[in-house]
């Protein structure tokens, strides 16, 4: 198998990574993140040590499915070697993280840190965060500036006054990374905690979240739970640009996708939603509002979840219609012969498919590695996946190109789920369809949805004109440098031999970068 290359616009990426100790990788999902990453860390790794910044390790953090189905697997495509999944029993992952062969530990969020109670602290509300055992043997003996931290899907770890933030906070890393393909999920709220990741941005965003708010956001809506946009978008943008980069891809092959909303019509079985939604509007507290909403959010979806007379869960379900399977039925039967990704957020929706559909596999992040191949092969008629196990890296476009979701997840979700379809490498037109109850809090919820999808695109487009200005003018350079080397190479020929340009090859401009040298020679770079 060929080995992974890397595309002009990941290695002039991959070179500012090189050149900037700290750093967010804003890309699009499936732009290619984790493989640029993974060049300017072999790039990092081969710097001089007179010309500093170089590094003795690298150790990634994500979310566990992507530590364990993406990066390894993408470092062996790429013909990179060391790169390590911490996984596996306890036993396991400790002594793969005292292992010192390794070059790139890849570490799930959940064995990063922990809230542990002192003596004398009262342990609900006083903890002080710990490393767990993994990376403290990972980080034994070490020299934390000559070691690299990445951070993969951020969003994660958007809270910095978790216990995992805190202790990736405490160590004073060498070079820090950042990746994410939703930078503001929610809120704006959600670009401070990760920016917050970097220290040196500190100064520009506010030394804390309320003088971040005060500088930078304006109040979306009132209340407790109230989300934060930008003032503005530009000059947000152009504050953090000495720690950002945006990664966009420069390929011309968009892929096209069609999408097509569908509600159902479930009039006959109402009567239990109209009842709770005159019951939540006479709840004041939030957790029980909270359970509310989960409750009706699944009569959208065709059941509900039974309590005994004490209110406790039972563990048994009751449906209350079929409409969402029986479009289902309708969009199966229209893409006859090809195979679909159905995403279902509540367990009832799998019982239902389980029953319609006996050819149904469901994902199951233990057995991926047996999953995905055959997946990717076309081998599973309909595969079923909940919205959480489905972002951050799982790349599904070779296995099909239909994605119907029965369900409306929250917008990092939704995003991250159909970006498994909609991705580099998918050959096909995708079709995706979004089957929500008509006339629902659930059809109300997916319209916010998009709303917060539209902040998300102001935030990446703040500049796209300033970028368009930038692209014609590099093109121009470009041109101007093209037309000078060819007379040179004119002006030249008879004293100096210029091999390849000679015999008609073209000849590349180099990024500019003063580690852009390193990053070129590597081989499994594709200009």
């Amino acid at each position: 198998m060929d080995k992974k290359r890397l595309e002009r616009h990941q290695i002039e990426a991959a070179a500012r990574i090189v050149d900037t100790p700290e750093l967010a990788l804003w890309g699009a999902m499936g732009s290619g993140k984790t493989l640029t990453t993974l060049g300017a860390i072999q790039a990092i790794f081969d710097l001089d040590d007179a010309v500093g910044g170089g590094i003795d390790i690298a150790i990634v953090v994500g979310p566990r499915a992507v530590v364990d189905e993406v990066w390894e697997q993408e470092a062996k495509a790429f013909g990179m070697e060391g790169v390590v999944t911490i996984s596996g029993t306890s036993k396991t992952r400790l002594a793969l993280s005292k292992r010192r062969d390794i070059s790139v530990y890849c570490v799930g969020c959940d064995s990063i840190g922990r809230n542990v109670a002192k003596k004398g602290e009262d342990e609900k509300t006083r903890r002080t965060p710990e490393p767990t055992a993994y990376l403290s043997a990972i980080m034994e003996g070490r020299d934390p500036s000559r070691v690299m931290l990445v951070v993969d899907e951020s969003t994660k770890i958007k809270n910095h006054t978790t216990a995992r933030a805190k202790v990736l906070l405490s160590i004073p890393w060498g070079r820090v990374l950042i990746l994410t393909g939703t930078p503001m999920p929610k809120g704006a709220e959600d670009v401070f905690g990760q920016m917050y990741l970097l220290p040196s941005s500190r100064a520009v965003l506010g030394k804390n979240f309320e003088q971040f708010t005060r500088r930078w956001c304006k109040p979306n809506r009132a209340g407790a739970t109230a989300h934060y946009q930008l003032s503005d978008q530009s000059d947000f943008k152009a504050a953090v640009a000495p720690w950002l980069l945006e990664l966009a891809s420069t390929s011309k092959n968009i892929i096209p996708s069609t999408t097509e909303v569908i509600k159902v019509d479930w009039k006959t079985a109402r009567k239990s939603y109209d009842d709770a939604t005159a019951e939540a509007a006479a709840i004041e507290s939030q957790i029980a509002l909270r359970a509310m909403w989960i409750q009706l959010m699944g009569l959208c979806c065709g059941g509900y979840y039974t309590r005994d007379i004490d209110g406790a869960p039972t563990g048994d379900h009751v449906i209350t219609h079929t409409a969402k399977i029986d479009a289902l039925d309708v969009i199966v039967k229209k893409h006859a012969g090809e195979n679909v990704l159905v995403v279902i957020q509540f367990a009832f929706q799998r019982a239902q498919i389980a029953a319609r559909y006996p050819e149904a596999v469901f994902y199951d992040s233990a057995k991926s590695k047996d999953l995905m191949p055959a997946w990717q092969r076309g081998d599973i008629p309909m595969m079923v996946i909940h919205p959480a196990s489905a972002g951050h890296g799982l790349n599904l476009q070779a296995g099909g190109h239909v994605i119907v979701f029965l369900c409306a997840p929250h917008l990092e979700h939704f995003l991250q789920t159909r970006a498994r379809i909609i991705r580099r490498g998918q050959k096909e037109h995708v079709y995706e369809y979004v089957i929500l109850a008509g006339d629902s809090l659930e059809a109300d919820y997916y319209d916010e949805i998009l709303k917060r999808g539209i902040q998300q695109d102001r935030l990446w487009l703040a500049d796209k004109i300033r970028n368009t200005q930038k692209l014609r003018e590099r093109e121009e350079r470009d041109a101007r440098m093209a037309l000078a080397v060819a007379a040179m190479r004119d002006q030249t020929a008879d004293i100096f031999d210029f091999g390849g340009v000679l015999a008609g090859q073209s000849a590349e401009i180099a990024p500019q970068s003063t580690h852009a040298a390193v990053v070129s020679d590597f081989n499994c770079f594709d200009w």
